[in-house]
């Protein structure tokens, strides 16, 4: 017999969410269920397919305005599905979300839905974010969600590093993200280049403004992800966010200019890409003699 037993194995539980008083009749009630299943395979042994569903309740600003009338509340129903084979690595799995938003108790119109392959997912910043493990060497990715839209904007072996122009527009707030030749959820040119090193991606909360492809002149070899870092006025910033002091107040995309992206392998082999006019230099940019530096047209991936 190819299957010498299954078992299944249910288990339900409510994730209720209602209104903070609890007197008032604004608000709402909602329930899911969860599962998990077994069955014995000749060849793979043990397989363990789980579905985890839950509600998340949070807040949000459409527009990144932190006032009164911009306050809307998100509710997401997130759907965890996941295939192992219970004595190997790694797993198949999928995450799908629905979105509704509204006004303090009731978010009831729908906003987005998004289906994608990954192993969890929670809302980060002004995105939602879905990660995809690695396994056998392969590095954890992040696909990275416009919170409003539901838009795929950034996939990353990084967390994103983030650029502030600050007391202007939030309009003006970019960010960096980098994919490596390790990612879990392989970038399209690792297939077509075979000195791939890794894709650079520069963009908004909506969109990816520049897009830098990274290959080594040589044999293929396994970088990973570097340190994403910037520099300004001739400091170096490690951490996010870099804040552009020097065009304080002034609510223009030509504030996002006189700095550079640094990708730093190690103290000696550094990748330094200038910024100008909210847009990558690539003809200004200086790399190591092994790499080669190509800019890609920016539809997202």
């Amino acid at each position: 017999m190819l299957i010498s037993r299954k078992i299944i194995l249910e288990m339900a539980f409510v994730l209720g969410a209602s209104s903070i008083m609890a007197q008032s009749h604004d608000g709402f009630k909602r329930e899911t269920t969860s599962s998990v299943s077994t069955r014995t395979d000749k060849e793979k042994g043990i397989v363990v397919t789980t579905t985890n569903r839950r509600y998340t309740f949070t807040s949000v600003y459409p527009e990144n305005v932190a006032s009164d009338d911009q306050f809307r509340t998100l509710l997401l129903l997130e759907e965890f599905q996941s295939e192992r084979i219970l004595r190997g690595e790694g797993q198949q799995g999928s995450v799908t979300v629905q979105a509704w938003i509204g006004k303090d108790a009731s978010p009831s119109e729908k906003l987005w839905a998004i289906n994608h392959e990954g192993d969890e997912a929670a809302v980060a910043d002004r995105f939602y974010r879905i990660t995809k493990h690695g396994c056998c060497g392969a590095e954890d990715t992040y696909v990275f969600f416009n919170i409003m839209t539901g838009s795929k904007v950034f996939t990353s072996t990084s967390e994103l590093f983030r650029i502030e122009v600050p007391n202007t527009s939030n309009a003006l707030t970019r960010y960096v993200s980098f994919r490596s030749d390790m990612a879990s959820l392989q970038a399209p040119e690792s297939e077509k280049l075979q000195s791939f090193v890794g894709t650079l991606e520069y963009g908004s909360e909506s969109k990816v403004i520049g897009r830098v492809i990274i290959r080594l002149r040589g044999e293929r070899e396994d970088m990973g992800t570097p340190k994403i870092r910037a520099l300004y006025r001739q400091k170096l910033t490690d951490s996010s966010p870099l804040e552009l002091w020097g065009r304080d107040k002034k609510n223009d995309r030509s504030s996002l200019s006189a700095f550079s992206l640094v990708v730093s392998y190690d103290k000696n082999t550094r990748i330094v890409i200038p910024v100008s006019n909210d847009a990558l230099e690539l003809t200004r940019a200086t790399a190591p003699p092994k790499f080669v530096l190509s800019a890609e047209p920016a539809a997202a991936r």
